[in-house]
């Protein structure tokens, strides 16, 4: 996912600045039912602080990213962006879990149970120690 119109995040926005690494800052936060993470590739605002609240990141040329949040402005200069959605909330919503059937519940349980039991125990033990 490339940024190609402004990207609005809803509530909290972490903000975790990579001082000594290749990448510059990488924002956290919620877009509907979805968590975006949006890394950059470059140099993070000096005063960028570690939350901000409903901020909007918007491309506003070439190499440069605005983050608007709470009537201050800051520009971010970056070589990539990478974007990420984490969708497991809308997916787990979408596929139904399924319980498993209560036949196979109670096998495992069974099996389950004789193998922590003392005779089970001894059973699998001379069955390893057999197929040596």
């Amino acid at each position: 996912m490339s940024i190609e119109g402004p990207i609005r995040f809803e509530g909290p926005v972490e903000c975790r600045v990579d001082r000594g690494g290749p990448l510059g800052v990488t924002l956290t936060g919620r877009r509907g039912a979805e968590i975006l993470h949006v890394t950059f590739v470059g140099t993070a605002p000096a005063d960028l602080p570690p939350r901000l609240d409903g901020a909007i990141l918007e491309r506003v040329g070439g190499d440069e990213y605005r983050i608007a949040s709470g009537g201050e402005r800051r520009t971010i200069q970056a070589q990539r962006v990478f974007v990420h959605r984490d969708v497991r909330q809308v997916f787990c919503g979408a596929v139904p879990t399924r319980p498993a059937p209560v036949v196979k519940r109670l096998f495992w349980r069974a099996v389950l149970a004789f193998a922590g039991s003392s005779l089970g125990r001894s059973v699998l033990g001379k069955a390893r120690g057999g197929a040596d």
